[in-house]
């Protein structure tokens, strides 16, 4: 091509990106693509973008690594790279698809397929990638992780699916994560459904640098037989060890993570010993609220070890308006684990083994009140105070359903203590704790 007939072309495309904005704003839009009329290629784009500018793909396959040149400068000025129609746009690359290393950068509606190569899928690296955002993407088909996100201080996912991350093989367990973020200071996770993961569906820094102010909410975590063969992997393997592993030193700052309106099933039957669905463990502080967890080997193991000689520490954790069924066990407490506290949970049909016990737990420091069991009797753990109770199948909705709301006549109704000391306000539906005269037993108020 001519220096002229270039020229030509990249001032059409100026004109065409200043009629799409808004009057008065300075930001361009970029046609990348083929159809488009004024389209440039995707490479050209993210050479050129910057603060404001948005990157419009069209439907069709981009054999191309997504790295921008700039980014953006705050909230209202982000470089947006985003599908013309969400998920008919794929970048796929045997290996790394996204290496984000420029601030304020928004990933929207793309389909990220790494082609299973030996490679993260989205590579978020260092402070210069703060406030990344990837929103309504699927991330997929990765030997490694498929997002690894480190030293990027703040940022977000929203509304992606990341599946397929399979390292290894069924003979041969290696970590493919779904997500893995350390050394960051604020993290947000929500409505995400993250799945078929050789490793947990999130894990905080395996490296154990310092994090903190992670958020995971409502989203769903899970494996199960693989419905056709994959990397290495038959149809039918049930491939993950946990939903959310955690990982830190005793030596810097307690980390804190927030579980909240997650559901994980399918941890069980697979290649390591023990499948959990959150194994909670380091020197991290966890609330774990409105959660729903079933069809798991362990619900919630929980892990402590404050002042042992391995400089990991110990896990303090908070368990509030949760339910667990149909699992072999409940909660597995380990490690003598202090500061346990566990508030309006619910022990639904076929759990097993409410509680199962690895070298104990610090009775001094542990608490739990107005819990549920659809047990005969109490367990030793929840007997010890005052507010739990045991209830048969016809307390519930539908128990063999999962419907572990109340119904008339329950005994659990404004049987329990009030805990708003606790800071225990709402019910596992979010609605308002008292709904009658007292608080409810169990995870729902009727």
């Amino acid at each position: 091509m001519t220096q002229g007939k270039y020229l030509a072309r990249r001032l059409g495309v100026v004109l065409s990106a200043l009629l799409l904005c808004s009057p008065g704003a300075y930001a361009r839009i970029y046609q990348a693509g083929s159809v488009l009329p004024g389209a440039v290629p995707l490479q050209e784009a993210l050479a050129v973008a910057g603060a404001g500018d948005t990157i419009l793909v069209e439907d069709g396959v981009y054999p191309v690594v997504l790295q921008p040149v700039r980014g953006g400068t705050d909230e209202l000025h982000r470089l947006v790279i985003k599908a013309k129609n969400p998920g008919r746009a794929v970048i796929l690359v045997q290996g790394k698809v996204v290496r984000l290393e420029t601030p304020w950068v928004t990933l929207d509606g793309l389909v990220l397929d790494g082609g299973f190569g030996a490679a993260d899928c989205v590579d978020i690296r260092g402070p210069g990638a703060h406030h990344f955002e990837l929103k309504r993407c699927e991330v997929r088909n990765t030997l490694q992780d498929g997002i690894d996100i480190e030293g990027a201080p703040a940022g977000r996912i929203l509304d992606c699916t990341i599946h397929h991350c399979l390292a290894g093989t069924h003979h041969l367990q290696h970590d493919g994560h779904g997500i893995v973020a350390g050394n960051l200071d604020s993290l947000l996770i929500r409505n995400c459904n993250i799945y078929f993961v050789s490793g947990d569906c999130f894990q905080s820094d395996p490296d154990r640098d310092p994090w903190d102010n992670i958020v995971l909410e409502n989203c769903r975590l899970w494996t199960g037989p693989l419905p056709e063969a994959a990397a290495g992997f038959p149809a039918g393997y049930i491939p993950g060890e946990n939903a959310v592993d955690t990982k830190q030193l005793e030596k810097h700052p307690r980390s804190r993570l927030t579980l909240r309106n997650v559901q994980a099933y399918g941890w069980r039957a697979g290649l390591i010993g023990t499948m959990s669905a959150f194994n909670i463990k380091d020197h991290v502080e966890v609330l774990i609220e409105n959660c729903v967890l079933w069809d798991n080997e362990v619900c919630l193991r929980l892990r402590g070890g404050e002042g042992d000689e391995d400089g990991r520490g110990g896990a303090r954790v908070a368990v509030i308006n949760t339910v667990m069924r149909e699992s072999d066990y409940g909660i597995r407490y380990e490690d003598m684990i202090r500061h346990l506290k566990i508030y309006n949970c619910t022990w639904g049909n076929r759990v097993d083994n409410p509680f199962g016990v690895r070298q104990g737990l610090d009775k001094n420091t542990f608490e739990m009140r107005n819990c549920l069991f659809q047990l005969e009797r109490l367990p030793a753990e929840a007997a010890a105070f005052k507010s739990n109770l045991t209830v048969g199948p016809e307390s519930f909705g539908n128990p063999r359903g999962g419907d572990f709301r109340l119904v008339a006549g329950s005994p659990a109704i404004d049987a329990g203590e009030d805990l708003s000391v606790k800071g225990v306000t709402s019910d596992a539906a979010s609605r308002p704790r008292p709904s009658g005269r007292a608080y409810d037993i169990g995870a729902y108020e009727f």
